[in-house]
């Protein structure tokens, strides 16, 4: 009868043991799963922040720039301007690039549902 009792309390252990390590793995997995979707969304709104006001402001810039080049100024001016517009070209792709890696991250998170990469921006 000892020896029943003993078996039944280390399979109750082990249970438990093995209980404690998916709570574990679960508790991780969230926290992974937030901070990825934290991610997603400052990038997000980054994204939007380039697309929406800063390369347009650039694009003007540069437009200026040129204009006054045409109209006797400087080309050094629209020099500048053009490779402010091109470094925020570059960072808006890079931008676009982490969002297309978050969402590669998140896709093997989350339960699988209908969805495809026309979702993401």
């Amino acid at each position: 009868r000892n020896r029943q009792y003993r078996d039944i309390a280390a399979r109750s252990a082990e249970r438990d043991a093995t209980a404690a390590e998916f709570e574990d793995a679960r508790r991780a997995q969230r926290e992974r799963l937030e901070r990825l979707l934290t991610r997603w969304s400052s990038l997000t709104e980054e994204h939007a922040r380039y697309a929406s006001t800063l390369i347009p402001l650039a694009q003007d810039r540069t437009a200026v720039a040129l204009a006054s080049y045409g109209g006797g100024g400087p080309i050094a001016a629209w020099i500048d301007a053009r490779r402010e517009e091109l470094a925020l070209h570059r960072r808006h792709l890079q931008v676009r690039a982490e969002l297309a890696r978050m969402w590669v991250a998140l896709d093997t998170l989350l339960p699988r549902t209908r969805h495809s990469m026309e979702d993401a921006p």
